[in-house]
């Protein structure tokens, strides 16, 4: 029994003619809705960054505005060690003025933190990495700051004190300790921080101090007046 292939009603050359040019749409149409669905990554890509390194910009503004403050900081230290040290001797010396922490700017993550999966495995390994990079030093520098901010408060709880005991004495020194060892720890961010910053090609915001009001300005010029 012969099975016959049924012959298509144009001939072969017709019919393969007609399959190729089906083919050849179908190839078209999937290059061109890969091109657009590139074009859309892109441009997320492009935006997502866009975003990223202007929520940078202005938490490098933040850290910069700390670091400035280094030497108004290790003076009113070293002050603040000279003023201990009078209670310890039983002289106590009186501070001119109340013991001011210095002001600052919270760093934001918002964007790293909804920047979506997708996005980011589109991103190149390098800039993705000095992203990830920037962002964990200026979270550990967010936790300093707090941990500063804490032994700025031990201290204020005595600074009205006319004596201070042995016991007071000792969490005073400790706390101006542990705010010297941070003040000069920040100079390690640096290092890290400028080399990411730089290989993303991200410059601190100019003007942070301006935009958040006069009672910071005030404030900040304080940090650098004497206590004694």
């Amino acid at each position: 029994m012969r099975v016959r292939i049924p012959r298509p009603l144009k001939g072969w050359r017709v019919f393969a003619g007609e399959v190729g040019t089906i083919l050849v749409g179908v190839l078209l149409a999937l290059g061109a809705q890969e091109l657009v669905q590139g074009l859309h990554w892109k441009r997320e890509v492009k935006e997502t960054r866009k975003a990223l390194d202007a929520e940078l910009a202005r938490d490098l503004a933040a850290f910069d505005y700390r670091f400035v403050q280094r030497p108004c900081i290790a003076k009113r230290l070293t002050e603040l060690s000279r003023w201990a040290e009078s209670h310890r001797s039983g002289t106590p010396l009186n501070l001119k003025k109340e013991i001011q922490p210095p002001p600052g700017f919270e760093t934001r993550s918002a964007v790293w933190e909804v920047t979506d999966g997708e996005i980011a495995t589109r991103i190149p390994l390098q800039p993705k990495l000095s992203y990830a990079t920037l962002y964990d030093s200026m979270k550990s520098f967010s936790e300093l700051k707090d941990s500063e901010e804490e032994q700025w408060i031990v201290l204020l709880q005595f600074q009205n004190s006319r004596r201070l005991e042995e016991a007071d004495l000792q969490t005073v020194e400790n706390a101006i300790r542990l705010l010297g060892a941070m003040n000069e720890v920040l100079a390690g961010y640096r290092i890290v921080i400028d080399k990411s910053a730089a290989e993303l090609k991200i410059t601190p915001d100019k003007d942070i101090e301006a935009r958040s009001g006069p009672i910071i300005v005030k404030w900040n010029r304080e940090i650098c007046k004497p206590l004694l």
